[in-house]
């Protein structure tokens, strides 16, 4: 939702395997929705993706093993609220949903992790840098992402 009386809807056919692909996806998708709505601001934005949690403990991981891999993996509906304050600070309110598939049917639960903890998330931060700075290079808008939310979400 910009400042205009609109909501814009972005789709995004799957994510990217890597983070730094992930990363990239978020800025070039920023980038072009700021070029073509160059006179607003963003409100708030709503992430919503399905994603794989791994349970294990970190000890017990395999180096480099992806959660998807994960046997005792959970499939979950990660929706995350980024809102843009008047004054210009951003508040994040995410959600977990776990996804229980029975045949043919889905249970949606709320997923008991402490989700408060999820206080940024830097792909949403890089849609909204990339929005407000269409015109900027990819290393300009990571320097404004790390600055705005410090150098360990990148």
């Amino acid at each position: 939702e910009t400042d205009k009386p609109q909501i814009l809807i972005v789709g995004l056919k799957g994510m990217p395997p890597t983070p730094a692909m992930r990363q990239t996806a978020m800025v070039q998708a920023g980038q072009q929705l700021g070029a073509d709505h160059a006179d607003e601001h963003i409100r708030d934005v709503i992430f919503i993706v399905m994603t794989w949690a791994s349970l294990t403990p970190v000890s017990q991981l395999q180096p480099k093993q992806m959660p998807s891999k994960d046997p005792n993996r959970k499939e979950l509906l990660m929706i995350t609220h980024l809102q843009v304050k008047a004054d210009g600070q951003w508040e994040y309110h995410p959600n977990l949903i776990e996804v229980l598939r029975h045949g043919k049917t889905v249970d949606l639960v709320q997923f008991p992790a402490a989700v408060d903890k999820i206080v940024q998330d830097p792909l949403l931060a890089a849609f909204v840098v990339a929005f407000e700075n269409p015109k900027r290079t990819f290393q300009e808008i990571m320097r404004l992402v790390e600055d705005r939310q410090g150098p360990g979400l990148r």
